[in-house]
């Protein structure tokens, strides 16, 4: 029997020592070693635990074939569980992660067959998490031996000993570089920065020997000169940011890439992009540079140049034209790079506060994650209309929202045109990021907007600008802004600049005291731009050369880097499709706000339930329940949008009746948040209740 100390140490080596076909295995470019370690260091498992569900589901460590038949379902066939290597065991990662609880009486598990069983909670967690997950997909009989032969592997391999990393404390170093994505994103750590021979991009032949940062062999590959970073929730398409301040250059060269330089003689690199920022609009292969801060988007994640497999980001570190690794070198001995004249030794070079986060923490540190509560509010039956609701009912927080917000400064809250409005005060501002803030080809932004505090000047309600510091030109904005002239005179301006620079206003003479509706629609294709105020159309123009991209970001409050505006908000929608005259007027003529997060009407058994992130955290959910009239859920893994089924009442006679929905989340660290939502439901008549059985 191999060494079980080298599934911590060094995985592929233990699987090496193994029959069965792991060793072998390859989805893509990644191994079945790299799956493994990448999927139980998110969750927070044992790789032991992964290694002993694989033999007890199908013998994949005993076998002597070459698993070709189950190794795209290696855990089970089940139709619920998706197909592929590393898919399902990120599914069955997840699930033993949930499975540990905490449960308020034992689970029961239903088969394939039909029968259920309850698992006796009076055993260790992960035993639980385990029987749980090896239920799906098969009878009670197959589920009682793939339990024993998980118990027997368990046993026979690793001495039924779950091993607990232990790192000692010591204070942490201080970098300057920042996570080249934004915070809360979930990463996989594809690939790592060779300390014996950096030759991926030199063609010459790799020495066959691969040695990263902890001086281990069990990642890949050998001769890569970086570190590439995956993205399982957006493969492609995942905002890249710059990990510091420098002048930032654009290349198509082998694939879409951005380089920067950086003081002191370093350069970070991004490859594999998808698409550039449009910051870069122009400036493509042209050998100008543009000026970028730290988390400034350069472009998204892709898969462009000599990509095989899996898309991802390359990011790589020079130092005065030599290669470097940020995360320093803590192997055996000194750093092996050196002995390559293209390479320097290497230091720690990530910033102390990522410190907790991914694997941000130099491993002779403690990476210590703070519990903090999860940020999530619940929508049950969320509006499709609208694509973000913000009724700043006690804070600033959406109700809705399918990009994230970021608050800047202290914006404050009023008096509104319902219950509370948003104030903007000087340095305060909200900011919508990524693809989906707001679209340059079709959108429409609708607000109540009380404009009493603007005297005079200028004041943006919002504004995206591919180029904001660009003050000739401004290619690739839109904006609409208030302004005040010094002899009283006030309008709303509509403006556009196209791609070229061709510049558009679209104006409206007003001067308002109190809360008025304000929708904002324009359309690419056409060229049309349109204002309504308080649901009526008071100015439209066609044929207008719009912009075909505008920027990543979307700024309330002021242009972007500019001053704020002294305007108040209340009730701030963007919609998903554009609406109608009708349903613009009916969000004005409401007698409440729009809020989805309501008591809804419904017959239905069933309703769906929307969660939405608050904030981004470095301590992810882990777990899920739902609470249905007092009644939880078994743990599960986290899923944002999801139906439950509400319970009937056959005979009642009252006009309405609620059902009140609980959602508890709780962190990797284990803190724990409830979110509450009501459903205000017709009463359900007994055939109606037969019908949907």
């Amino acid at each position: 029997m191999p060494d079980a100390a080298l599934v911590e140490t060094d995985l592929p080596a233990y699987l090496a020592q193994l029959p069965g076909p792991l060793a072998r295995f390859r989805e893509g470019d990644q191994t079945a070693a790299g799956i493994i370690r990448s999927t139980v260091d998110w969750y927070g498992i044992s790789p032991r635990m992964m290694l002993a569900l694989l033999e007890a589901s199908n013998q994949l460590l005993s076998r002597t074939d070459d698993g070709a038949a189950v190794l795209s379902t290696p855990i089970t066939a089940s139709s619920d569980a998706p197909h592929g290597f590393a898919a399902q065991l990120d599914w069955a990662a997840a699930g033993l992660r949930a499975g540990l609880g905490p449960y308020d009486h034992p689970p029961v598990v239903q088969f394939s067959d039909g029968m259920t069983t309850t698992i006796d909670l009076n055993q260790a967690p992960e035993g639980v998490a385990m029987q749980r997950v090896l239920a799906h997909g098969r009878t009670r009989t197959q589920w009682v031996q793939a339990v024993k032969a998980f118990v027997q592997a368990f046993a026979s391999y690793f001495d039924g000993a779950l091993v607990v990393k232990k790192t000692p404390p010591a204070p942490p170093p201080s970098g300057f570089l920042y996570r080249p994505w934004q915070a809360g994103v979930r990463v996989r750590h594809l690939a790592y920065f060779d300390h014996q021979y950096p030759t991926v991009d030199t063609q010459t032949h790799d020495d066959g020997v691969m040695v990263n940062y902890l001086g281990a062999h069990d990642v890949q590959y050998d001769g890569h000169d970086g570190n590439d970073f995956a993205f399982p929730d957006q493969l492609i398409g995942t905002p890249i940011l710059a990990a510091a301040a420098g002048i930032a250059y654009a290349s198509t060269h082998r694939g879409n890439g951005v380089y920067i330089i950086h003081p002191d003689g370093y350069t970070t690199v991004y490859w594999h992009l998808d698409r550039f920022s449009r910051r870069f609009m122009g400036l493509i292969n042209s050998g100008k540079g543009v000026k970028v801060a730290v988390g400034d988007v350069i472009g998204s994640s892709g898969k462009s140049g000599f990509v095989i497999g899996t898309p991802h980001l390359h990011f790589e570190i020079r130092r005065d034209g030599k290669q470097v690794d940020p995360y320093g070198w803590y192997g055996k001995g000194p750093d092996p790079c050196p002995r390559d004249p293209a390479c320097l030794a290497s230091t720690w070079l990530w910033h102390s506060s990522l410190r907790g986060e991914f694997d941000f923490t130099p491993p002779d540190q403690v990476a210590t994650v703070v519990a903090q509560p999860p940020a999530y509010s619940v929508v049950v039956a969320p509006r499709p209309e609208y694509r973000l609701v913000d009724s700043f009912d006690g804070s600033v927080t959406p109700d809705l929202a399918q990009a994230p917000l970021q608050i800047v400064g202290y914006p404050v809250l009023v008096p509104g045109k319902y219950a509370q409005a948003l104030q903007f005060v000087p340095g305060s501002a909200l900011v919508l990021t990524g693809r989906d803030s707001l679209a340059a080809a079709d959108d429409t932004v609708s607000v109540w907007v009380d404009t009493i505090n603007a005297t005079t000047g200028r004041h943006y309600l919002f504004a995206s600008s591919a180029q904001p510091d660009v003050k000739q030109q401004y290619a690739g904005t839109i904006a609409v802004r208030y302004d005040v002239a010094s002899d009283g005179h006030a309008q709303w301006i509509f403006w556009s600049v196209a791609d070229n620079g061709t510049s558009d206003e679209l104006r409206v003479p007003r001067l308002d005291q109190g809360f008025h509706h304000l929708t904002i629609h324009w359309q690419q294709t056409t060229g049309l731009k349109q204002i309504f105020i308080d649901g009526i159309l008071v100015a439209q123009r066609q044929g207008v050369a719009l912009p075909t991209r505008i920027a990543d970001n979307t700024t309330f409050g002021r242009f972007p880097h500019g001053k704020s505006a002294q305007l108040t908000i209340d009730d701030l929608l963007i919609w998903h499709d554009t609406p109608t005259v009708s349903q613009i007027m009916a969000v004005v003529n409401a007698t409440d706000q729009q809020a989805p997060q309501q008591a809804v009407l419904t017959r239905d058994m069933t309703t769906t339930i929307q969660l939405v992130p608050i904030r981004a955290s470095n301590d992810p959910v882990v777990v899920m329940r739902v609470e249905v009239d007092g009644q939880f859920t078994d743990p599960q893994p986290l899923n944002t949008q999801f139906t439950v089924t509400l319970p009937h009442h056959e005979g009642v006679n009252i006009s309405e009746m609620l059902a009140q929905v609980a959602v508890e989340l709780t962190t990797r660290s284990g803190a724990v948040q409830t979110v509450h939502g009501v459903v205000s439901r017709l009463p359900v008549k007994v055939t109606d209740v037969h019908a949907n059985r």
